[in-house]
């Protein structure tokens, strides 16, 4: 059986393996002048976003990726936010 330990040391090292792919995605929109944070709250459940040098506090959209998995994070950012970001 896994020990409490263990699997909150499994959702850190996932919400860092899903941030980390955040930080990709982040680099991939710079290359057409597009320039957004990815940042992940809520335990892993929500992504923020932020476009860079706007009033942040202000100025963004949350995105629901409770559950998924890096692959259907993205795709789920993507999705959620394809009016803002694109």
């Amino acid at each position: 059986m896994i020990s409490l330990q263990e699997l909150q040391e499994m959702r850190e090292r996932d919400n860092a393996h899903k941030q980390e792919a955040l930080n990709l995605l982040t680099v991939a929109l710079t290359f057409d002048d597009k320039f957004f944070k990815f940042q992940l709250i809520n335990d892993g459940n929500t992504v923020k976003i932020t476009e860079a040098g706007n009033d942040e506090e202000n100025n963004f959209l949350l995105c629901n990726v409770a559950g998924d998995n890096i692959p259907a994070m993205l795709c789920d950012v993507l999705k959620q936010g394809r009016a803002w970001l694109f």
